[in-house]
């Protein structure tokens, strides 16, 4: 009977088996480590994304009209330099992928302010399948032009 035991043991043990609830567990841990890393990258790239944009609007919005504003001292952008300004300095970025397609330049009512937007792809290591929906995100930034000191800031 002892030796039947000894037999039975060695051949139905359990070594090396894991539980449903572990698989499950792992599974969400996986998840977690996932969003945060990747979820961490969207909100990072998304902050550059948007500092591109202000820097691209800074570049469009230095294009000034010099001879409108000679003639009625008011400063406007020149819409054509200001969007050739924006779109070269975007595509000279070397460190996001950013589509080229996707840059727009708008002008507010008058020539005073100016919006850049873009799409930028970027790399995901864990979350890849398309339903996660964070392979890309987007720069927007806008410049309004201001003429005089309006506050001290006092």
């Amino acid at each position: 009977m002892i030796r039947n035991l000894r037999v039975r043991t060695l051949l139905c043990r359990d070594d090396g088996s894991v539980t449903l609830p572990i698989m499950y567990m792992i599974g969400g841990i996986l998840i977690i480590i996932g969003v945060t890393y990747d979820g961490g990258g969207l909100f990072d790239d998304t902050q550059r994304a948007d500092f591109l944009a202000q820097e691209a609007a800074r570049a469009g919005a230095q294009q000034i009209d010099i001879e409108q504003y000679l003639a009625t001292g008011r400063a406007v952008m020149d819409r054509d330099k200001a969007t050739a300004a924006a779109t070269s300095y975007l595509t000279n970025i070397k460190d996001m992928a950013i589509y080229p397609n996707s840059i727009h330049v708008y002008f507010g009512a008058g020539g005073s302010a100016i919006q850049v937007t873009f799409k930028v792809q970027r790399g995901v290591v864990f979350l890849t399948g398309p339903g996660w929906g964070i392979d890309k995100t987007y720069g927007n930034a806008v410049v309004v032009l201001r003429q005089g000191v309006t506050d001290a800031g006092g």
